[in-house]
């Protein structure tokens, strides 16, 4: 058994530290940093040139070789700094009025159905929220499932290609190709799907494709990006007001409206390209996804070892990526006021692990990420933490 992954030296993680939250939180390789500060240095060497006559043909660069990796037009992408930014330009992009529905299922992120909720509110109309059925293995009858609750009302369609709270992949180009025929926008979120799945947003037809590159692309903290599809970008106003005009005084693109939003670094945005590189060439992204997966699969295996709960979000492998949710057992309390930092999280903190614990439909889960820099003895060294705790919560409950 590895004790460290070939592919650690890579990043500059500490070698004490078991990191198994990349899906929150992911770190860049080396190099992409380098690229990142290169870029800053870059900047800072003439703020003015660089400002004035450089940053937009860099931009432009950039763009093009995102809109290579998801399948579309750079024409219909712009950098933002992350999904949450992208999705509020949506929300606030979205004509409702008393009445109206916007339409997500039960799987979205938190931060999410606050947006929507909070847009919803502010516009008298009605988020519709669908449950979905669990364990998903069978694409026709979820999709047949959600799109009971859309109807004459529905004004917008808001769907996660891989959830965050449940880390399951959702067939999002049947549900897309949907929202189509019964011409609803449709809207995905998309932060953990760039290299993870292969995208094609051009084919997948959505309206609105919101992502964080930060995650499992290995981008820069602070990259995401917007797609809009061509019928929607003369309608995108922004929420933020500068000067509005092409950065390269080139013709008026959509697009400049949200590059220039007043003094700020790209070097996030321009070391995209590296990321890209690193995944693709450096790494190679079947290698990338083989090595998380059987990562991923080897987590299921010793944590039903561990606590003898039969896990089961989805009947195939086909639903899981790079992310897996396990119930925790009952005898892990949640404290009064829980402000989603759980005591479990904490004591894995100061065994040198890094893992969140999320709660969905009042229960909690342990959500474990793999990346290339992880390994199965990273697992281990997390079931043999996990069982300490739990002997604890087991004594303390027979205790009382």
């Amino acid at each position: 058994m590895q004790s460290v992954s070939p592919f650690r030296s890579h990043w500059q993680l500490p070698q004490e530290l078991i990191y198994l939250n990349h899906g929150s939180f992911g770190p860049s390789p080396l190099v992409v940093q380098q690229a990142r500060q290169a870029w800053t240095n870059r900047l800072e060497a003439n703020p003015m040139g660089f400002f004035t006559r450089e940053m937009g043909t860099y931009l432009d660069q950039a763009t093009s070789s995102l809109a290579d990796f998801v399948g579309c037009r750079p024409d219909d992408l712009v950098f933002v700094d992350n999904a949450t930014i992208a999705m509020n330009y949506v929300a606030h992009n979205t004509p409702l009025k008393p009445g109206d529905e916007v339409l997500l299922g039960d799987h979205e992120y938190g931060a999410v159905m606050r947006i929507w909720r909070e847009r919803c509110k502010a516009t008298g109309a009605k988020m519709v929220v669908r449950r979905m059925p669990l364990p998903w293995g069978d694409d026709d009858a979820m999709l047949s499932h959600f799109f009971q609750s859309a109807s004459r009302k529905t004004r917008m369609i808001v769907l996660s290609h891989i959830t965050s709270p449940t880390a399951l992949v959702l067939p999002i180009e049947k549900f897309c190709a949907e929202a189509r025929r019964l011409r609803i926008p449709i809207c995905i979120d998309g932060p953990h799907a760039p290299a993870v799945v292969d995208l094609n947003l051009k084919e997948m037809g959505c309206t609105y494709y919101c992502a964080s590159l930060h995650k499992w692309m290995c981008a820069p903290f602070g990259s995401g990006f917007l797609y809009v599809s061509p019928q929607q970008q003369q309608h995108l106003k922004p929420q933020i007001l500068s000067w509005g005009r092409s950065l390269n005084h080139s013709p008026p693109r959509w697009q400049d409206e949200l590059n220039w939003l007043g003094t700020r670094d790209p070097a996030s945005f321009l070391a995209v390209p590296t990321a890209i590189t690193f995944l693709t060439q450096t790494i190679g992204l079947d290698v990338f996804r083989a090595h998380a997966q059987d990562l991923i699969l080897k987590a299921r295996r010793g944590y039903q070892q561990l606590t003898g709960l039969d896990f089961n979000f989805a009947l195939s492998d086909h639903y899981t990526r790079t992310m897996m949710a396990f119930p925790l057992p009952k005898s892990v309390p949640v404290p009064e006021n829980y402000d989603g930092l759980h005591p479990l999280q904490i004591f894995l903190s100061q065994q040198g692990i890094e893992i969140p614990i999320t709660r969905w439909q009042d229960q909690l889960y342990l959500r474990v990420s793999a990346h290339l820099y992880n390994c199965e003895s990273d697992l281990d060294a997390l079931w043999m933490a996990l069982d300490e705790y739990l002997h604890g919560c087991r004594h303390d409950s027979a205790s009382i």
